[in-house]
Protein backbone atom coordinates (compact mmCIF):
# COMPACT_ATOMS: atom_id res chain seq x y z
CA UNK A 1 0.00 0.00 0.00
CA UNK A 2 2.86 2.42 0.85
CA UNK A 3 4.43 2.02 -2.37
CA UNK A 4 1.31 2.73 -4.54
CA UNK A 5 0.64 6.01 -2.31
CA UNK A 6 4.68 6.78 -3.11
CA UNK A 7 3.42 6.17 -6.81
CA UNK A 8 0.40 8.60 -6.94
CA UNK A 9 2.06 10.98 -5.03
CA UNK A 10 4.93 11.53 -7.74
CA UNK A 11 4.16 9.59 -10.80
CA UNK A 12 6.98 11.10 -13.11
CA UNK A 13 9.42 10.29 -10.54
CA UNK A 14 8.71 6.70 -9.57
CA UNK A 15 7.08 5.79 -13.48
CA UNK A 16 10.11 7.20 -15.53
CA UNK A 17 12.29 5.56 -12.69
CA UNK A 18 14.59 2.00 -14.35
CA UNK A 19 14.87 1.31 -10.81
CA UNK A 20 11.53 0.96 -10.04
CA UNK A 21 10.92 -0.39 -13.89
CA UNK A 22 13.44 -3.20 -12.39
CA UNK A 23 11.31 -3.64 -8.97
CA UNK A 24 7.96 -4.07 -11.39
CA UNK A 25 9.40 -6.45 -13.71
CA UNK A 26 10.68 -8.48 -10.97
CA UNK A 27 7.48 -8.55 -9.61
CA UNK A 28 5.78 -10.24 -12.81
CA UNK A 29 8.85 -12.61 -12.62
CA UNK A 30 8.25 -13.72 -9.00
CA UNK A 31 4.25 -14.35 -9.74
CA UNK A 32 5.50 -16.56 -12.92
CA UNK A 33 7.89 -18.34 -10.67
CA UNK A 34 5.18 -18.79 -8.08
CA UNK A 35 2.58 -19.90 -10.38
CA UNK A 36 5.53 -22.50 -11.64
CA UNK A 37 6.03 -23.47 -8.16
CA UNK A 38 2.40 -24.47 -7.43
CA UNK A 39 2.48 -26.38 -11.27
CA UNK A 40 5.59 -28.23 -10.88
CA UNK A 41 6.93 -28.72 -7.52
CA UNK A 42 3.45 -28.44 -4.93
CA UNK A 43 1.43 -30.81 -7.34
CA UNK A 44 4.09 -33.63 -6.28
CA UNK A 45 4.43 -32.89 -2.37
CA UNK A 46 2.06 -35.70 -1.13
CA UNK A 47 5.81 -38.21 -1.45
CA UNK A 48 7.91 -35.66 0.35
CA UNK A 49 7.34 -37.01 3.40
CA UNK A 50 8.80 -40.22 2.29
CA UNK A 51 11.42 -38.56 0.34
CA UNK A 52 14.76 -38.23 2.61
CA UNK A 53 14.98 -34.26 1.65
CA UNK A 54 12.79 -32.26 -0.75
CA UNK A 55 13.29 -32.70 -4.30
CA UNK A 56 16.17 -30.37 -5.51
CA UNK A 57 13.49 -28.51 -7.90
CA UNK A 58 11.90 -27.45 -4.74
CA UNK A 59 15.23 -25.74 -3.16
CA UNK A 60 16.01 -24.60 -6.50
CA UNK A 61 12.61 -22.51 -6.51
CA UNK A 62 13.03 -21.72 -3.24
CA UNK A 63 16.79 -20.19 -3.62
CA UNK A 64 15.12 -18.27 -6.90
CA UNK A 65 12.53 -17.05 -4.63
CA UNK A 66 14.62 -15.76 -1.77
CA UNK A 67 17.29 -14.12 -4.38
CA UNK A 68 14.43 -12.18 -6.32
CA UNK A 69 12.83 -10.89 -2.68
CA UNK A 70 15.93 -9.70 -1.85
CA UNK A 71 16.65 -7.74 -5.44
CA UNK A 72 13.07 -6.30 -5.02
CA UNK A 73 13.64 -5.37 -1.80
CA UNK A 74 16.88 -3.85 -2.49
CA UNK A 75 15.42 -1.78 -5.82
CA UNK A 76 13.13 -0.14 -3.40
CA UNK A 77 15.00 1.12 -1.46
CA UNK A 78 17.55 2.38 -4.57
CA UNK A 79 14.93 4.01 -6.15
CA UNK A 80 15.04 6.77 -4.11
CA UNK A 81 18.80 7.41 -5.06
CA UNK A 82 18.50 6.67 -8.54
CA UNK A 83 17.82 9.50 -11.18
CA UNK A 84 14.67 8.65 -13.41
CA UNK A 85 15.66 8.43 -16.66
Amino acid sequence: LTGTVLTIAEPARELMNNVFRLKMLLIVVIGALTAAFHKVVQSRADGWGEAVGLPWTARAFALASLAIWVAIVMCGRWIAYSEHG
